[in-house]
């Protein structure tokens, strides 16, 4: 079953490539005009290696009736498959007279195709002359899933070998082609099928020849090809005559290909030295021990921001159930008038002056009454969220200005977002030029995914780079000793008569941690009635769960209405483009033009 599953992954991989072949849509160039000279014969040996490579000869007789220096023969090696790029692996072996004599070569590689001029910009030919090319290429073979049906169905792999033999962008005539297939090893009929199309590019003419020469050795042969026209050769096998590259080397391809791809670990690589110098926290003590009581008096949202790096809406709900448990006001419920609420409000009555309060207790405190003795909760609906980022920032400040973060954590983030933005950006912008500089276009899509992927690792980092000094990291671990008290609960420690003061005390860093059930547990038995800072509807069979679902209630109706803002509206939408890259053609098997090899040539 795994293996079956392992050769069903493959067969799609390569259906994906095929179908990329079948339906890219490249244009053909046209075949350019040329005149002096003519081809008599254009003979291609395609020799399959064990090893999965393609050794190509090229045998071009070619008449000159007017003086030329040489020719040149242009051979596409890029392909688009899947929005992405498939590169054949090329290695120009040389060309000589076929007699062992060299001419002189150059190679180029423009846009998606390797140009090689052939002879010598001193000397000029006339009458016969003979070139043999020779070049080698991997990638060319394609394993493709076929269905067998016998007793039992399976999924097995074919090697195919797809090769646009002579190409279409000739714009000479051919007089007489032929195609000579050597395979890596004896095959038989039954283990070989091979075919061909002739014609001008998608043409699925059948003007040839075929013969088996011998076990490892098919040969076809067309007639006359006018300009524009070509013959393509198509032979499957079974998968194990060749050598299928493994998996790592498959995808070193790909990535080599797809190189913006590397944007991406180049910025987890970033991210994480940046991190691993700038972001991560001075060491404390080392050690964590049960605390009883905040560090350095902080309150429940400094100690909520500590833990964290940031401020967060409960972080700011907790500051006024401690304002209301130190009495500075009354938390009251109320009948709710709205249809569409849960049918309870909230009314908030000022105690007594915020004077030795904290900024940022403070600026929550004047910007909850607003000059007010009492206000509705639904009243400060829309009205409450200007000052939620003002107190994140007197946070952020106070907490830094004390020693406890190394720079205020928000400007922290924001720097590291917008330059690591900004580098992904360039990044990216590099490629793109790369790209058009080597092969003419850019694969959207790689581009894409690695500025999503690159980006989100931007993101994600960035909240975590802000550190705490070794004050605040000794802090942090007192906080964690805290936690951990609140966690335990231990009741039985505590006076009696202590035990209402140390629950209310410490019952807003409970709703911080988010452990004010447990909280709220340990102390089953200790309310009857409500506290006087909190003032339910029905105040009859109260408990310590009654004040703690309140509370609790209350909290997340401050965490909905704070942060409401009034409505905007606003319209856009995304648009795109497309392209094309017309540099070249080929299709699938099934045709002239199609399949790997290709392209044309001519004088000069």
């Amino acid at each position: 079953m795994r293996r079956g599953r392992v050769l069903a992954e493959r067969s799609r991989f390569w259906a994906g490539v095929l179908v990329g072949l079948l339906t890219q849509g490249l244009a053909m160039a046209p075949a350019r005009g040329d005149s002096g000279w003519s081809v008599r014969s254009f003979d291609v040996v395609l020799d399959v290696r064990p090893d999965a490579a393609l050794e190509v000869t090229e045998t071009i007789d070619a008449d000159f009736d007017v003086p030329k220096h040489g020719i040149y023969r242009e051979i596409p090696i890029r392909y688009a498959v899947g929005w992405h790029q498939y590169a054949l692996r090329f290695q120009w072996l040389g060309v000589d007279d076929g007699a062992g004599t060299s001419y002189e070569s150059a190679v180029s590689y423009e846009e998606n195709r390797a140009r090689i001029r052939i002879g010598s910009a001193h000397r000029t030919l006339t009458g016969p002359v003979r070139y043999r090319l020779r070049y080698r290429v991997m990638r060319a073979i394609l394993w493709e899933g076929t269905r067998a049906w016998g007793a039992e169905e399976r999924d097995r792999d074919r090697a195919v070998l797809r090769w646009n033999a002579t190409g279409t962008e000739w714009g000479v005539p051919i007089r007489r082609s032929a195609v000579t297939v050597r395979l890596p090893r004896d095959l038989d009929d039954s283990q070989v099928a091979a075919d061909a199309w002739t014609g001008a590019y998608g043409a699925k003419n059948k003007d040839f020849t075929q013969r088996r020469v011998d076990a490892r050795t098919i040969a076809f042969e067309t007639a006359a090809l006018r300009p524009g026209e070509g013959i393509t050769i198509e032979v499957t096998m079974p998968a194990d005559a060749v050598a299928r590259p493994g998996w790592t080397r498959e995808l070193g391809w790909w990535l080599t290909d797809n190189f913006p791809y590397g944007i991406v670990l180049a910025t987890l690589v970033a991210c994480l030295a940046g991190w691993y110098s700038q972001g991560r926290d001075l060491p404390g003590k080392g050690t964590i021990v049960v605390h009883y009581q905040p560090p350095d008096g902080l309150g429940p949202a400094e100690v909520g921001t500590l833990i964290d790096e940031r401020v967060d809406l409960r972080d700011i709900s907790a500051v006024i159930i401690d304002l209301a448990v130190r009495g500075y006001l009354k938390i009251e419920e109320v009948a709710s008038s709205s249809w569409f609420s849960s049918g309870v409000d909230y009314r908030f009555t000022r105690l007594k002056d915020a004077q030795d309060l904290k900024p940022f207790e403070r600026k929550l405190f004047d910007t909850l009454f607003g000059g007010k003795d009492d206000v509705l909760m639904s009243d400060l609906e829309t009205k409450f969220y200007p000052v939620i980022d003002t107190v994140k920032n007197d946070l952020y400040r106070g907490l830094s200005k004390s020693g406890y973060f190394d720079g205020n954590p928000a400007t922290v983030r924001t720097t590291f977002l917008i330059v690591g933005l900004i580098a992904v950006a360039a990044a990216l912008g590099l490629a793109a030029l790369i790209q058009l500089g080597m092969i003419g276009r850019v694969f959207v899509l790689p581009m894409v995914v690695t500025g999503i992927l690159s980006a989100a690792l931007v993101v994600l980092t960035s909240r975590v780079m802000p550190r705490r000094t070794r004050k605040g990291r000794i802090a942090w671990e007192q906080i964690a000793g805290l936690e951990e008290y609140i966690r335990r609960a231990e009741v039985d420690d505590i006076e009696a008569q202590d035990r209402r003061g140390v629950f209310e005390r410490l019952l807003p860093y409970a709703i911080i941690f988010g452990l004010s059930k447990r909280w709220a547990k340990a102390f089953a038995d200790l309310y009857v009635q409500p506290p006087d800072w909190y003032q339910p509807v029905d105040a009859s069979d109260y408990s310590t769960w009654r004040l703690i679902n309140d509370v609790e209630r209350s909290v997340g109706s401050m965490n909905r209405t704070f942060p409401s803002m009034p409505r905007s509206t606003g319209s856009g939408g995304p648009t795109g483009q497309g392209y094309s890259w017309s540099s070249g053609g080929f299709s699938g098997g099934g045709s002239s033009g199609g399949g790997f090899g290709g392209g044309g040539g001519g004088s000069w």
